[in-house]
């Protein structure tokens, strides 16, 4: 699939609400906000006892 979008962080949002595997290729930030995205739900689930 190829998008694009003006703010990262709604594509970050889309991409994690999907129920599919996927992979970005590019930009780095965006793999880098991704990443952000899975320690803090990571995280959350470490504190709910998830």
């Amino acid at each position: 699939m190829l998008c694009g979008t003006g703010q990262l962080d709604s594509l970050v949002y889309w991409l994690m609400a999907l129920d599919v595997e996927f992979d970005v290729l590019e930009p780095p930030v965006l793999k880098e906000r991704l990443r952000r995205a899975s320690e803090r739900v990571g995280r959350s689930l470490a504190r709910g006892g998830g």
